[in-house]
């Protein structure tokens, strides 16, 4: 059974103003996503100083996932992030249609640095999940779209933190 979420897709490369944020912009590009999918208006580029101005970036980190919350609330969304997560809350909020972030080693490498991306679907047969689908803001725009991670690879390089978005 393939459970999808339709999920706009944005590329953090593309719809950057800054150079310098292009390289940095996950955590909001993801929760960007979020926000077209349940057509919350907002510029990105506003939505990345308002994270700044909330002291929501730190430097070779990343987001803090604590501002991505705030700024989710901010525009109207129920949120809050967890850690030590379990795939199967993942695939509940999936089956109630609601994409979530997930916190990430990028290109699902624990050598990597970390990312944060949107899960917005799963695939199973005959009850075994076999994979997640997400979309990851650093991918070209087609090809990183329901883009398909088997199991084992999201656990190699899943962080089991998440964060969690509900709008009325």
């Amino acid at each position: 059974m393939k459970k999808l979420i339709d999920v706009p897709h944005l590329v953090q490369y593309y719809n950057i103003d800054d150079d310098i944020w292009r390289e940095r912009s996950c955590g909001i590009v993801s929760l960007a996503m979020i926000f077209d999918y349940y057509d919350v208006k907002f510029d990105l580029n506003n939505l990345i100083q308002e994270g700044l101005d909330a002291n929501g970036y730190i430097d070779d980190v990343g987001w803090k996932h604590d501002a991505v919350v705030d700024l989710a609330k901010k525009y109207g969304f129920e949120s809050h992030r967890t850690e030590d997560e379990t795939i199967e809350n993942l695939v509940k909020e999936i089956d109630d249609n609601r994409p979530l972030i997930a916190s990430i080693h990028k290109n699902f490498d624990p050598k990597e640095g970390g990312h944060l991306i949107v899960v917005n679907g799963y695939f199973e047969t005959e009850g075994n999940l076999e994979g997640f689908y997400v979309n990851d803001p650093i991918g070209e725009q087609y090809k990183h779209k329901n883009q398909f991670i088997a199991v084992e690879k999201f656990l190699q390089g899943w962080k089991k933190r998440a964060i969690y978005f509900k709008k009325d």
